[in-house]
């Protein structure tokens, strides 16, 4: 027969691990990155007496994470687009505040510049007319030469944001393949510590925010991760090093 105290002890293991999941997933519930752990409980294998079977008790089988890939994809796809849009807006923002400003942009000027020619057009022969068009003629290279100036500043804070962004890549990157390479060493792929994955998604989430990424799960577990077009960034435990590369502005 059965051993009645070890198929008792069996049990209380197992929803000993269950309660110290549930303690995990309230200890967690501030923690935006994580996610929420379920215990499995199989039944042990019988043994067999005579023509008949026993039970033995239970067994706590695994830990998963109550997650939806497709919707994990989708928030990075979204994630990604937000990040793009964001920018966008606040560069076209600060660029067509430089243009378009009623007061300090360039029709202002222009408009003072058309008005002193039709001034001098209706009035040849004066000499205020022609004085007031060299003065607006002034005022449009000066508003013209203060543009250009806020524009390449504008420019100047583009390529320093984007080599910041490339480093904080850089570093994300080296991370997720880390991670790769810590999943590696379990040859369980579909039993790795929940608590590890939770990490990397959080990761892969951070680099959405800075750049579109293609996200590729392979059958040990690990991810590779993808950019742009298809350039791999992250593959297995290795890590490609992203490099901005400023081009050269054509001078007239």
């Amino acid at each position: 027969m059965p051993d009645l105290l070890n198929t008792t002890l069996s049990g209380l293991r197992a929803y000993q691990g269950a309660l110290s999941t549930v303690s995990h997933n309230i200890a967690n519930v501030g923690n935006e990155d994580y996610t929420r752990q379920r215990v499995e409980i199989d039944a042990r294998n019988p043994i067999r007496l005579g023509n008949s079977f026993f039970g033995q008790g239970s067994e706590l089988s695994a830990i998963t994470r109550v997650v939806d890939g497709f919707v994990s994809s989708n928030i990075r796809g979204f994630t990604s687009n937000l990040g793009r849009l964001e920018a966008f807006d606040f560069y076209a923002s600060r660029v067509e505040g430089v243009i378009a400003d009623e007061q300090a942009g360039l029709m202002p000027a222009l408009d003072g510049f058309f008005n002193a020619m039709n001034d001098v057009a209706n009035d040849p022969s004066a000499n205020a007319p022609r004085v007031a068009l060299i003065g607006a003629i002034e005022n449009v290279q000066q508003r013209i030469s203060t543009m250009a100036t806020e524009l390449e500043n504008i420019e100047i804070e583009i390529n320093n944001r984007i080599s910041n962004e490339v480093s904080a890549i850089n570093v994300i990157s080296e991370q997720i393949a880390e991670i790769n390479g810590v999943l590696t060493t379990i040859t369980d792929a579909g039993n790795q510590p929940s608590d590890l994955l939770d990490r990397r998604d959080a990761l892969l989430k951070q680099l959405s925010e800075k750049i579109t990424v293609t996200v590729v799960e392979q059958a040990n577990g690990n991810m590779n991760v993808l950019v742009g077009t298809g350039q791999l960034l992250v593959t297995n435990a290795s890590a490609l090093t992203l490099v901005a590369q400023q081009i050269g502005r054509a001078h007239v």
